[in-house]
């Protein structure tokens, strides 16, 4: 079962929450729910990220119709570190990431 990002409030410091509100950085909150679970469920929302989310292997990311990852940071937005990892349903501005398939949007 994916563990969902708002459900992580209790371990995560208050100060690093999502708020998915397309103004906060929100990628300590995203990275440490990624780093510590292998499921994880982006609700939907707009979640600014500065830095590239590095992605384990065997991780499973699942985001709700509507969850995007607005990259602020230059270049690259996720790095997958090996294999077995899988996103689905989950938008990245500039990139769409769904089941499997990568297509590239204007920005």
């Amino acid at each position: 079962m994916a563990v969902d990002l708002h459900l992580l409030a209790d371990r995560i410091d208050e100060r690093e929450q999502p708020v998915g509100d397309g103004v906060a950085d929100d990628t300590a909150a995203i990275q440490a729910a990624i780093t510590a679970n292998r499921s994880v469920f982006i609700p939907t929302g707009s979640y600014c990220i500065t830095a590239p989310l590095a992605i384990p292997g065997g991780r499973y990311i699942l985001g709700a119709p509507g969850a995007t990852l607005i990259n602020q940071g230059l270049g690259t937005a996720m790095q997958i570190t090996a294999a077995g990892s899988r996103l689905e349903g989950l938008s990245i501005r500039g990139v769409e990431v769904s089941y499997g398939s990568v297509r590239v949007l204007d920005r």
